[in-house]
């Protein structure tokens, strides 16, 4: 089944991200697994997103089948 992920990176920190290919590897196994889904889950019904730590920050993730609007200060996205 396929899951829709939307991350947030912060460009000040994206250049040190390259380098950690370890943290990659951390987080895409945790975000293919339940580790985020409830705390998700939440912070989503509460209008927030959850900071996964250098500067990355998973905003939504749902499962494909579900339509999805993302809404910022500059644009609404439907996916």
């Amino acid at each position: 089944m396929s899951i829709r992920t939307i991350i947030e990176i912060n460009h000040d920190h994206l250049h040190a991200l390259k380098w950690d290919q370890g943290w990659w590897e951390n987080l895409l196994a945790r975000l293919g697994s339940a580790h985020y889904n409830a705390d998700l889950n939440e912070a989503n019904e509460n209008g927030r997103s959850i900071d996964a730590g250098h500067g990355v920050r998973i905003v939504l993730q749902r499962f494909h089948d579900t339509a999805v609007s993302v809404k910022t200060d500059y644009a609404e996205v439907k996916l």
